[in-house]
């Protein structure tokens, strides 16, 4: 397993994909996430070859890129171009998020059909008010979509929200149904706090990664160890008001690669 530092962290300032490289590659991280503010269907093939000059420059992979809406009217198209982008920054990736499986399934089969012509993979991330907020939902999920390249990108913050184990435990459950890990930093609080997101009536703030009211992350890669996963594992967080983005990437990078 290696370090990735999402686009995320830098995404509200829209910085450019050197500023993103450069952070990245200054504290150590082996990939970054390509938002699709930076590349998306509607981008050109000369954008994607700059931002893949960038990454090879400072030496980093694309982990994987997030898809820009092509679940909804014309979306195939929109795929198809992202997929030929993708191959000009050596990404074989693509996150998508269905909102709806059962009214979607066709669009999900499709995509994944087309995708795997190119030989790219689709991951639907684990989130809550979609039908992959829970294990078993996921899981029922993906056996419907039943293609081998449609897989789940395992991330424990969204589990926590939806009051599911997010631990070994899961992992072991999912097991080859993941394709993809992301991670970011929450914890339940009593009751509604600055900067609090509610869930089903249950807060949460943002917090560091050795936060131990927080996410065990000892056990998430434990878990991941044991199932053989040997992909990207990508830190998803926002900019926060807990420091500087910059600084919160060096944090949780310096605590994440001990579990490595």
């Amino acid at each position: 397993m290696k370090l990735s530092l999402s686009g995320r962290i830098l995404e509200g300032r829209k910085a450019s994909i050197e500023e993103l490289a450069g952070l990245a590659s200054r504290i150590g991280y082996s990939a970054v996430e390509v938002r699709y503010y930076l590349l998306n269907s509607g981008c050109t093939e000369e954008q994607a070859r700059h931002i893949g000059k960038v990454l090879s420059d400072h030496k980093l992979a694309c982990a994987f890129l997030t898809a820009d809406g092509f679940e909804d009217s014309g979306g195939i198209e929109k795929l198809r171009k992202l997929l030929a982008l993708a191959r000009l920054v050596d990404c074989r990736l693509i996150r998508v998020h269905f909102r709806d499986v059962d009214h979607q399934l066709r669009s999900a089969q499709q995509a994944s059909d087309l995708a795997a012509r190119d030989g790219a993979t689709l991951v639907q991330q684990i989130h809550t008010g979609t039908p992959f907020e829970t294990i078993a939902g996921a899981l029922g999920s993906v056996k419907k979509i039943a293609r081998p390249n449609f897989r789940l990108t395992f991330e424990p913050a969204n589990l926590l929200l939806a009051g599911e184990r997010h631990g070994k435990d899961s992992i072991k459950r999912l097991g080859p149904a993941i394709g993809n890990v992301c991670v970011q930093n929450l914890k339940e609080v009593p009751s509604r706090a600055a900067d609090s997101l509610e869930y089903k009536g249950r807060f949460f703030v943002r917090c560091l990664v050795d936060d131990p009211q927080s996410i065990d992350y000892r056990s998430v890669f434990e878990g991941l160890q044991e199932i053989g996963y040997d992909g990207y594992v990508t830190l998803l967080d926002p900019e926060t008001s807990l420091m500087k983005a910059e600084d919160f990437a060096a944090d949780a990078y310096r605590k994440l690669v001990r579990y490595l």
